[in-house]
């Protein structure tokens, strides 16, 4: 049975908090309206993962799936004003920021629109895209991310970014906080936010890596360099179309053929609810310094990357968890692997899904090298649009449920002047909340280990629709003893690597007891 979704017509966003609390009246900020001129660029199509956005956004309205943001700490004594000042700047400078998305006779197109009066007021619940929170005494920062992270956006003529600098005492440091729609960016398009943000700071000239200068703090920085049209780059960074599409395809049908008939793409966690939420909850758990230094350790021992390490024991956690050990997990690739696209914004990241079988007799040395070899393999074929690749293996969907897979694995490595000397510099480092946010998810589950330079995080997030917080820190702490409980040698097998936990978990419940 074939079905299609409804055009996605204009709607009020909601701005009640996911938990049903009213904000407190501390939070209210005047509201600000953008422009009504809808002019800009001529319309163009819709990248194929764009499209399958814009489906999903169809099917399941009001949820914040693909809402994606970063919160980050600002040295002592920046000012919140000036700072939403450059940020204009940015926006002028990116026309992906920009992108506006309409219903059209012919589908959904985007175009991009000119800079038309942002406002610099806005607050929580309204649709303005820059905004300042004025520091209260109450202000419980915590939740009003949270609240943030969660609230959709209206996609119809409206710009699907959100900046906010919220004011705390000046010996603290203001927090900014970067919102964006899938449709328009990714985390490294946040980054890029960021890095211009900072290099603007730092008084580089145009042409060094970014078009601001520190005059862009008060007034319009130089004409940058005529870069290629949004569509243009777009374009470049994938190959439908194209013998090399045959070819990806060919190879992925190959690959991910078989595990699909043996059930491997279908959800595992069932009964789905008729009516997703699409909003997860975070379970962060910090490596120790030893720690980190021994999975780095143990990844050169056994000739793989720690990206590759720690993917392949997630990979062994899922199947414990659901079973299965002919798993399809999924990770995130960057496409700007070109000189012109590294300074793109804009939604320039695929899916990548990688077929693993193993057996409980299998070792986890000999697991982590399938992982890697499966990753090896699939790197080649990586722009393919993961849409594209959906269609051509003709899935059963389940409803609600990503197709082909359900977990996510991501990494993020954060840059070596956060966290360290921030003397001069504009940010101090990401911002941790001191209780775990709510925000969309796409997936049932999704682990991104963060390289914190000295120690990884663990940060998860689970879809409160299929797990409950004590199933969730569970599995998280099942993965952080996993990493403890790791031989040097990797010689292990994986089913007695499985006992020897459960043995571990019963006895601190023992001695709980």
């Amino acid at each position: 049975m074939t079905f299609a979704p409804e055009p996605i017509t204009g709607r009020p966003t909601p701005v009640v908090p996911v938990d049903g609390a009213p904000l407190p009246a501390s939070h209210a900020r005047h509201p600000a309206a953008l422009g009504d001129d809808a002019g800009g660029g001529a319309p163009f199509p819709l990248t194929p993962n764009q499209l399958a956005i814009w489906t999903h956004e169809a099917l399941f309205p009001n949820t914040p799936a693909y809402t994606i943001g970063g919160c980050f700490r600002l040295a002592p004594g920046v000012d919140a004003a000036r700072i939403i000042a450059v940020l204009q700047r940015v926006v002028e400078s990116h026309e992906a920021l920009r992108l506006r998305f309409r219903e059209t006779p012919d589908g959904p197109r985007q175009y991009v629109a000119p800079l038309d009066g942002y406002a610099q007021e806005n607050g929580p619940g309204d649709d303005s895209a820059f905004g300042i929170m004025p520091r209260q005494d109450g202000n419980d920062w915590d939740r009003l991310i949270g609240f943030e992270l969660c609230r959709p956006f209206d996609l119809l003529d409206k710009p699907l970014f959100r900046f906010n600098v919220l004011e705390r005492e000046p010996s603290a440091g203001h927090l900014l906080l970067i919102i964006l729609h899938h449709l328009i960016g990714d985390f490294s398009s946040i980054d890029l936010i960021v890095r211009d943000l900072e290099q603007s700071n730092l008084g580089l000239s145009p042409g060094e890596a970014t078009p601001f200068s520190r005059a862009a703090l008060g007034q319009a920085p130089e004409p940058p360099a005529k870069q290629p049209s949004l569509g243009q780059s777009w374009r470049q960074a994938g190959h439908l179309n194209t013998h090399a599409a045959a070819r990806d395809n060919q190879y992925w049908t190959r690959q991910l053929g078989p595990l699909v008939q043996a059930g491997a793409a279908k959800a595992a966690r069932l009964p789905r609810p008729a009516a997703p939420r699409f909003v997860g909850f975070e379970v962060r758990r910090r490596l120790s310094p030893a720690l980190t230094a021994r999975v780095r350790a143990l990844a050169g021992r056994f000739a793989v990357t720690p990206y590759i390490l720690t993917m392949a024991a997630f990979l062994l956690i899922e199947g414990w968890e659901t079973g299965r050990r002919r798993q399809i997990i999924t990770t995130t690739m960057d496409l700007r692997d070109r000189p012109d696209l590294r300074n793109t914004m804009g939604y320039l990241v695929n899916i990548l899904p990688l077929g693993v079988e193993w057996e409980d007799e299998l070792s986890f040395h000999a697991l982590c090298v399938l992982v890697q070899d499966a990753f090896r393999r699939a790197l080649p074929h990586r722009k393919l649009p993961f849409a594209q690749l959906v269609r051509d293996l003709r899935l059963v969907r389940d409803a609600g449920a990503q197709p082909l897979s359900q977990v996510l694995f991501t990494w993020l490595k954060f840059d070596a002047g956060f966290g360290h000397d921030h003397v001069g510099k504009m940010f101090v480092d990401t911002y941790v909340p001191a209780r775990n946010l709510r925000a969309g998810i796409t997936h049932d589950v999704v682990l991104t280990v963060e390289d914190r330079l000295d120690t990884y995080e663990c940060c998860w997030r689970f879809d409160e629709d299929l797990f409950q917080p004590a199933k969730a820190q569970e599995v998280a702490g099942r993965y952080q003893r996993l990493l403890e409980t790791l031989d040097d040698s990797g010689n292990a097998l994986l089913g007695d690597l499985f006992q020897t936990l459960c043995r571990g978990e019963a006895a601190n419940e023992s001695f709980e007891l």
